[in-house]
């Protein structure tokens, strides 16, 4: 029979200084003890914690789709400035491709800010006196 001990010749406690001690006890770290991520909590009245995409449309300001607009206008002319050289066959489809980037940006900005407002990390009264606050009474 075959031993399959790897301390086999050793004298006792030769392999305790490679043998990592564990706690008896682990402690939470001291992050979590104080109140680190106070500033991460909501300012404002919350409307709902996880916004849903139909909430988020409702919920959308004409401010948030002029930002939307701006960046897509913004990035069509940067496009069309910034074609590279023959520039009148590239002008057009470098500005439709800069300009799909900008709508990309501006919607994603416009849906950003509207999760701010909708979870309270933003100014949102008029989301709170159209939608209500977060629980909802039923």
């Amino acid at each position: 029979m075959v031993e399959t001990n790897l301390t086999i010749g050793l004298p006792e406690g030769a392999l305790d200084k490679y043998v990592a001690e564990r706690p008896e006890k682990t402690e939470k770290p001291s992050i979590v003890k104080n109140n680190y991520f106070d500033h991460k909590k909501p300012q404002f009245p919350v409307i709902n914690p996880s916004p849903e995409t139909e909430l988020s449309l409702a919920a959308i300001r004409w401010s948030d789709v002029g930002w939307a607009g701006f960046a897509t206008a913004f990035t069509y002319g940067f496009g069309y400035v910034v074609a590279p050289y023959p520039r009148t066959k590239l002008r057009g489809p470098t500005a439709a491709v800069a300009s799909t980037i900008g709508l990309t940006f501006g919607v994603m900005f416009a849906f950003q800010n509207t999760w701010q407002r909708l979870m309270g990390y933003s100014e949102n009264a008029r989301e709170v006196k159209k939608f209500g606050t977060y629980p909802k009474k039923m």
